[in-house]
């Protein structure tokens, strides 16, 4: 077993007669991380420059997870794996809903978020540990290689980028994402021996309110309705919403590579396992410092779930394919069911 403080393949050793060590760091490992060896496991790394909204993101996400869907998904709950995990969710997430946005990542990498999601509906159960690693080790090849190495040996890599605060650099926004991507191939390829085409990348557009809305990127209205219109309790059934994501991929790949972004379109889909691109904004307006000036309803936020789908999609290609093929079967069964049901 791959321990996910240290990355490691150890045998856990059992202490106390009750609670397992890592052979190798000696970190407690969570009971249900070791004995249930059946529920599949993803290790996501999150990669982006500073301020650009990984940290925001995450905290976005796993609000909206607590808030809404619980009532919609029958059965759904989510459940902390370890104490950091524990105080990420009592403490940064309802400081997030009076509208206080989260601190940036420190400097010291910090421990992993580690959920075990149950029940979604289409997926199951899965447990994730979340690597949020401070957007200045992106920065440098030497940075990635001593803090980056447990975003380096993650199963997917959450690509999270902010195009309007790009535009604010010395260089086009497009080159400023080559830049990071290059930076995080270089580094995980030839000084971390990472294999990239084993991770699967989702490239997230942060802040996509400010994107619509900013005139120079000409975002097309197909994108702009799927922000806009798309409320978070439309996920009732995710299934739907995670059909439609190839589609509005292929939307935003296509955009990107039209407006000067074709060189790192080209590179991702030649370096890694997938890619998926979505477009997200964690708390529907633009912030006021760092305060929202009012409480974040998570009703207010757009899109955040896409992300999570996309990581869902490729735990269940890699560790139950069948699920994958019985959800297509489903989906066309369900969709020729309502056609012949409107037809009489």
């Amino acid at each position: 077993m791959r321990c996910p403080y240290c990355l490691e393949n150890s045998d856990p050793k059992v202490v106390n007669g009750h609670n397992y060590r890592c052979g190798e760091c000696d970190e407690v490992l969570p009971r249900d991380y070791v004995e249930s060896r059946n529920i599949p496991k993803g290790r996501i790394g999150i990669v982006g420059f500073a301020g650009h909204g990984k940290t925001c993101y995450l905290t976005a996400l796993f609000h909206a997870l607590q808030k809404i869907y619980p009532a919609q998904w029958r059965g759904f709950y989510l459940a902390c794996m370890n104490e950091y995990t524990g105080l990420f969710t009592y403490r940064m997430i309802p400081a997030f809903q009076r509208g206080e946005l989260p601190p940036s990542t420190a400097s010291a990498f910090p421990q992993p978020t580690i959920y075990h999601l149950n029940e979604i509906p289409q997926f199951g159960r899965c447990i994730l540990t979340f690597y949020d690693t401070r957007g200045e080790v992106f920065e440098q090849i030497h940075r990635i290689t001593g803090a980056g190495r447990f975003v380096a040996h993650a199963d997917c890599i959450l690509f999270i980028v902010s195009l309007t605060d790009c535009t604010g650099s010395h260089e086009p926004w497009h080159v400023s994402m080559k830049r990071l991507l290059d930076t995080y191939v270089m580094a995980t390829k030839d000084y971390l021996g990472a294999h990239l085409k084993r991770q699967r990348l989702v490239v997230v557009l942060t802040k996509a309110d400010l994107l619509i809305a900013h005139e120079a990127f000409s975002v097309p209205e197909t994108l702009r309705r799927y922000l806009i219109e798309q409320m978070p309790q439309d996920y009732g059934d995710p299934l739907a919403q995670w059909r439609a994501l190839p589609e509005i991929s292929g939307r935003i790949e296509r955009w990107l590579a039209g407006h000067g972004a074709a060189p790192f379109v080209n590179m991702v889909r030649a370096e890694f396992k997938s890619v998926r691109y979505t477009m997200v904004s964690a708390t529907g307006a633009a912030p006021a410092g760092r305060t929202m000036g009012v409480e974040i309803d998570p009703n207010d936020t757009r899109r955040v779930i896409d992300p999570l789908l996309c990581i869902l999609e490729g735990i269940q290609a890699d560790h139950a394919p069948w699920r994958t093929r019985m959800g297509d079967f489903w989906f066309k069964f369900r969709s020729a069911a309502l056609r012949f049901a409107r037809e009489i």
